[in-house]
């Protein structure tokens, strides 16, 4: 990571793009870093706190159950592979059901092909 910040510091101070003194580029990069730094810890901290969460299945309506009951009883008679995901957000402005992605390993980084809910 100090490399990076330091070639992005490098390419900005050289050149004449700023003419600043090496003090002000040396506090830009302990900046930089600390930015960083507190950035990945932040994330650890979120992914550690997402991990202790429980699934909101057991918080469901009985009409979101039956909803839920029924999507899974069409996927297993189809023979539809799926994965409950208690972190998957779309659309919370009109879906008040069961939301879902089709999701491919084949068509690269994005790899959600189709998404949608109820």
């Amino acid at each position: 990571m100090k490399n990076d910040i330091d070639s992005i510091l490098d390419a900005l101070f050289s050149g004449g793009k700023l003419n600043v003194g090496s003090g002000t580029k040396s506090r830009a990069a302990k900046d930089a870093e600390d930015f960083l730094n507190s950035i990945e810890k932040t994330n650890a901290n979120m992914q550690s706190s997402l991990n202790r969460q429980t699934s909101d299945l057991d918080k469901l309506t009985s009409d979101a159950q039956r909803s839920m009951d029924e999507m899974r009883r069409l996927l297993d008679a189809e023979k539809v592979p799926y994965v409950i995901n208690h972190r998957l957000v779309r659309g919370l402005d009109y879906y008040t059901r069961t939301t879902f992605e089709i999701v491919s390993d084949q068509i690269g980084a994005q790899g959600t092909v189709a998404g949608g809910g109820g």
